[in-house]
């Protein structure tokens, strides 16, 4: 990652952000593109509208009401958190072990969506049985999107 990306990366890539200014005393930020939509179609959060704006007038502002919104230092892109290692460092840390540690978190999140890539076994190795700390392992491996408590930053954006 080092070698491919700036220390910076892992504070900017997917961190765009839509935002409402009208109407409101201060900007009202949104995560993805279709609550931001939901909201802008909402006449009773913008008194000064007689009628929600058109698809196509939602698809022209849309592109002027997106910005890029960085990261907190050392938060993973993946996990949307910081690393606990780094969390127990704090700022007293060595800016060179801190970046290898965020480096090596990454990767693991990378390996992990590597092997969901991976074609499944064939039926006579899913039928083999398998030992409890085996399957505590392997499941360790994995990314657990279903029951994180943490969200993607863009998803899910209509499709264009």
């Amino acid at each position: 990652m080092a070698t491919a990306h700036s220390k910076d990366w892992p504070r900017d890539v997917h961190t765009m952000t839509w935002y409402c200014d009208l109407g409101h005393k201060e900007p009202v930020e949104f995560d993805n593109e279709a609550e931001w939509r939901e909201h802008m179609r909402t006449l009773s959060l913008h008194p000064g509208r007689s009628k929600p704006p058109s698809d196509a007038q939602l698809d022209t502002l849309a592109v002027r009401k997106q910005q890029l919104s960085r990261r907190e230092p050392y938060v993973c892109p993946f996990c949307e958190d910081k690393p606990q290692s780094i969390a127990v460092l704090g700022d007293c840390g060595n800016p060179t072990d801190i970046a290898n540690i965020m480096v090596t978190h990454i990767a693991e999140h990378v390996k992990s969506l590597s092997f969901l890539a991976l074609p499944g076994f064939n039926d006579e190795a899913a039928n083999e049985e398998v030992t409890e700390g085996e399957a505590k392992r392997k499941k360790s491996v994995f990314v657990n999107v279903e029951n994180s408590d943490k969200r993607l930053r863009n998803a899910p954006s209509p499709s264009q």
